[in-house]
């Protein structure tokens, strides 16, 4: 071999290891979103949630996989469902709505849970502060005072 073949072997190298890096799948993130909506109909914030997902460039069945998991209308069914749905084991759980994450919160879900609530999730004992999330919750809060009449 002389020494311009070895150059470009070894100039080549980095490149051909970085396509090989790129090539492999990362991680399939599962997501439940649990909802008290019924679940054959159209659900906008599930939609919009999708959308968002898809700005930050996680696509649907290759780096991420969400799960619908519907109360129905109501959350005692939530509440019974509870257990299925942790045992599916998703990385993080989406509670669409206050009436999908009171029953969670009774059952004492561990997983990572993300909510918004349109409450004062401090009053609500849901977090310790504004500043500081509770356990594995976290959430956005739409209680605003400026809104309120």
């Amino acid at each position: 071999m002389n020494r311009r073949s070895l150059c470009v072997a070894l100039a080549g190298l980095p490149l051909t290891t970085a396509m090989a890096v790129r090539a492999q799948a990362g991680p399939t993130y599962r997501i439940a979103w649990v909802t008290t909506d019924p679940g054959n109909g159209a659900l906008p914030n599930l939609e919009a949630f999708r959308a968002g997902l898809r700005d930050l460039g996680y696509a649907e069945g290759k780096n991420v996989a969400i799960e619908v998991w519907s109360g129905e209308g109501s959350g005692e069914r939530v509440g019974r469902m509870t257990v299925e749905f942790v045992a599916s084991r998703p990385d993080v759980v989406v509670a669409a709505g206050g009436l999908a994450l009171f029953p969670l919160v009774r059952a004492g879900v561990k997983l990572p849970l993300v909510y918004s609530v349109s409450a004062d999730p401090v009053e609500a004992r849901l977090a310790e502060s504004f500043a500081r999330r509770s356990r594995t919750m976290t959430c956005i809060s739409l209680f605003a005072l400026s809104l309120v009449g």
